[in-house]
């Protein structure tokens, strides 16, 4: 909404600046004789300017305000035609009745007293031409005819058909501005419809951590309880921090890199508890991090996914974690084996959902590397540390 409204008044300002131009190269161009002769500039040229230019203007507003919509709102082509051909003809018509006496009789005489008999003056001899300018005739007669404009009898004068056409092609003008801003209110109501899209999409995505997860730590707690009541406890503080992230912070836009990490490790200390001495657990993360923001749980997907296809309770398994930053960039890389009995599916739908996000946020900005080898996943990952 607030596109379109800019949009409205983007093309409002484009109509005062072609009118101020007009107007300004108008008045200088009729003033310009009397700069060049008087060296002064006569000042009512700006009122005559005015009174020729308000009847357009008073006409450009109604086709903008009134009969434009009909086309380009209604779509209604005939009436429109209709309502234009209207406006044009009353246009006309005012043009006509206002013209001044002398211009619509241009035909129009002096009486002339007519004369009786011979008492019309002699002409001097020595004339070549009448009173009236033409040579007489052979015989000596006068032609009494004078010389009088040709006769027109169009009810249009030639410059009111000017005008009239200036008037349809200011009409034009008047849609062609219309249609080039319709088709960016257009634009930027797909860019708003698109980000909407985008930003639902986003929060779908982000929202893929798998929910047995949850299930699951439940139900390891329920185990623990009655093994080891301290280490259940512990889980239960985990599991928490980690709803609470992802019902408070997730839902944001951007979250500080700290936070994010802050979630990985809380991620990475409740899956320990899971899991006995035989899976190689190992992760190297700075202490000190940049104050950035990144978007938020972007990497645990890839460390959900080591957890999940890297863990065989039927031989030592390994799960390296490393998050560094080089050159104003995060690189993550994660290492985990692979179990036979998982080596066709490993990454899942999980990593499809992660690489969609990578290219809706970072489009062609982030590298990501993924290397399926016969024992071992190898994930290498790098951003920008800037978002947008």
């Amino acid at each position: 909404m607030k596109h379109i409204e800019r949009t409205r008044k983007f093309e409002v300002l484009a109509y005062l600046m072609i009118w101020l131009l007009v107007f300004i190269t108008s008045t200088l161009t009729n003033s310009a004789e009397d700069v060049n002769t008087k060296g002064i500039f006569d000042w009512s040229i700006l009122l005559d300017t005015l009174k020729y230019f308000l009847p357009y203007f008073i006409l450009f507003w109604i086709h903008d305000i009134l009969i434009a919509p009909l086309l380009l709102k209604k779509n209604n082509k005939k009436i429109y035609a209709v309502c234009l051909i209207s406006m044009l003809v009353i246009f006309t018509i005012i043009q006509c009745a206002s013209r001044p006496f002398d211009i619509k009789n241009p035909d129009r005489e002096p009486m002339r007293m007519e004369m009786a008999g011979n008492d019309r003056p002699p002409l001097p001899k020595d004339m070549g031409k009448q009173a009236n300018g033409r040579p007489p005739k052979p015989d000596g007669k006068r032609d009494d005819k004078p010389d009088r404009p040709p006769h027109n009898n169009l009810p249009i004068k030639p410059m009111e058909y000017i005008n009239l056409l200036m008037a349809a092609m200011m009409c034009g003008l008047n849609i062609a501005v219309k249609l080039y801003f319709r088709a960016q209110k257009d634009e930027n109501a797909l860019k708003e419809l698109e980000s909407q899209n985008l930003r639902k999409e986003l929060e779908y995505l982000k929202y893929q951590i798998n929910p047995h997860f949850f299930m699951n730590t439940l139900n390891n707690i329920h185990a623990l309880i009655d093994i080891s009541p301290e280490k259940a406890k512990k889980t239960i503080i985990e599991l928490s921090k980690l709803m609470r992230y992802v019902l408070y912070e997730g839902a944001e836009v951007t979250v500080p890199l700290t936070h994010d990490i802050e979630f990985v490790k809380h991620y990475i200390t409740l899956m320990e508890l899971r899991y006995t001495d035989k899976v190689d657990i190992r992760t190297s993360i700075p202490e000190q991090l940049p104050d950035v923001k990144v978007p938020p749980m972007l990497l645990i997907t890839f460390v959900e996914n080591a957890f999940k296809h890297g863990i065989s309770y039927r031989k030592s398994s390994f799960i390296h974690i490393s998050i560094d930053v080089e050159d104003d960039n995060l690189v993550f890389h994660c290492a985990n084996s692979r179990a036979a009995e998982q080596t066709d599916n490993s990454g899942g739908i999980g990593l499809v959902n992660a690489e969609k996000r990578l290219r809706l946020i970072y489009a062609d900005r982030y590298s990501l590397k993924i290397d399926r080898q016969e024992n071992i996943f190898d994930v290498l990952l790098k951003i920008p540390l800037y978002y947008g």
